[in-house]
């Protein structure tokens, strides 16, 4: 007889083998759920939470077991940290599980594996755990803990928005937010209702977006693919900010023109450019055949013929382009942190040295994209992070730029607070979306 598959002991080894290779998790996540058909709706929701929930909120949970711990500086081994992790996490954060359980199937799994003398001390912990949460007695003693964001980030962005702004950033960053996706932007009123009503018809809570018609937001939704309307190409999965990005470049309501979409993958902003200019022809270029499938899959999808994917290098100059493109998006390689809520990785992987490199990339990129706009022709940069050394100052390094000058963002987008001239920074504790930033740029004419 097939032993039953126990959906915690994946978790587990999905948590070592993330600390020992270093590996994503959701990559880690994905991999062990196809090799484990076998396993039911309700243990893949489980699995995703316990994962991405201990990952999250890894710093806060580390501080809980090490306090609890009569040699707080021992050095555990991999397997018996991410264990306690991840049952520290059931007993303070997943209701629905009883302590006495989480407990019970930590010390289990270690019996099982011929792990006895190990079972007994991670028993004494966790039961130790439980009766401080009991007594209410565990409490985050920084900002750091409370939400779990590494003291680097956060003494970048006191230093660069302020102590009472980090501290929001930060704790907006623990909300779970909801899928986003974008309907075709010229879809009519009707259609839209139409879709709404499907949606909730299939279970999905679904809220319109914030500045934009065509963009809903789900909470509820399941597995987006397999939601009616997707294979069909109704709509595609993109963050309003995102969109907000490319009506930024002022393609609606042209008759044509070439766009040029230097960094694509996997493809929501190239998608949308194709959508609001049906007449025009907009390529998308990113690293390697993996990336470009996966935007030739998406504008297939949409049934967009006037769009092609193409492998190319940014950082490698293409002179048969110089001077060519009515626009360019510039989505550059970035440290992503506006989009830890939906990537819970990224905090831990990111700090000051590694922004420096990337600016240098950014910089690399861009000496290339300014020189593909044509004379009257946008260039429109963007990221999805929140950092003004990636942001604001990388806005006025392409206003120093021969022939380029700021473009006033205003007349392209709704009325959004923290437009300033040709930048917006978008929060997601002020705007309700991802952390985002976008810049607005035209090329002088010489006549």
């Amino acid at each position: 007889m097939t032993e039953q598959v126990n959906e915690r002991e994946l978790v587990l080894d999905i948590l070592v083998q993330h600390e020992k290779s270093g590996t994503f998790a959701e990559d880690l996540l994905h991999g062990s759920m196809d090799s484990h058909e076998e396993l039911t709706g309700t243990q893949r929701a489980f699995m995703k939470r316990l994962m991405e929930g201990t990952i999250e909120r890894k710093i806060e949970l580390d501080k809980v077991v090490q306090n609890h711990l009569k040699r707080p500086d021992v050095r555990l081994k991999p397997e018996i940290r991410c264990l306690l992790l991840m049952s520290c996490y059931q007993i303070l954060y997943m209701d629905a599980v009883p302590d006495f359980a989480a407990v019970n199937e930590a010390v289990r799994i270690l019996k099982k594996r011929g792990r006895k003398e190990q079972a007994g001390f991670v028993n004494g912990v966790l039961r130790a755990i439980c009766r401080d949460k009991e007594q209410g007695n565990i409490k985050a003693a920084s900002l750091s803990e409370e939400t779990s964001m590494p003291e680097e980030i956060l003494s970048l962005w006191e230093e660069q928005y302020g102590k009472d702004h980090a501290s929001a950033i930060a704790h907006s960053m623990m909300k779970v937010r909801p899928v986003c996706i974008r309907l075709n932007p010229h879809v009519t009123d009707v259609e839209k209702k139409d879709m709404i009503s499907t949606l909730e018809a299939k279970g999905a809570i679904v809220q319109e977006g914030h500045f934009l018609p065509y963009v809903l937001m789900l909470k509820k939704a399941g597995q987006i693919s397999s939601l009616p309307g997707f294979s069909e190409g109704a709509f595609t999965v993109q963050d309003e900010s995102s969109a907000l990005a490319v009506e930024a470049a002022g393609l609606r309501g042209r008759k044509g023109g070439l766009v040029l979409d230097l960094c694509a993958a996997p493809g929501g902003k190239a998608t949308l450019a194709a959508q609001l200019l049906p007449e025009g022809e907009v390529r998308a270029f990113d690293l390697t055949k993996k990336k470009t499938d996966r935007i030739r899959e998406n504008a297939r999808r949409l049934h967009l013929r006037n769009l092609t994917a193409l492998e190319h290098d940014a950082t490698v100059f293409l002179p048969e382009l110089e001077g060519k493109a009515d626009t360019v998006l510039c989505d550059l390689p970035c440290s992503g942190l506006g989009v830890i809520t939906r990537k819970r990785e990224i905090k831990y992987r990111v700090g000051k040295k590694e922004i420096e490199e990337l600016v240098q990339l950014q910089k690399k990129i861009l000496a290339n994209a300014y020189r593909y706009v044509k004379e009257g022709g946008v260039l429109l940069y963007s990221t999805c992070t929140i950092d003004r050394l990636e942001n604001e100052e990388m806005a006025d390094y392409i206003a120093s730029l021969p022939s380029m000058e700021r473009d006033d963002l205003a007349p392209y987008l709704p009325e959004i607070p923290g437009i300033a001239g040709n930048t917006l920074q978008l929060f997601p504790d002020i705007h309700g979306t991802d952390g985002f930033f976008m810049a607005r740029f035209r090329r002088k004419t010489t006549t």
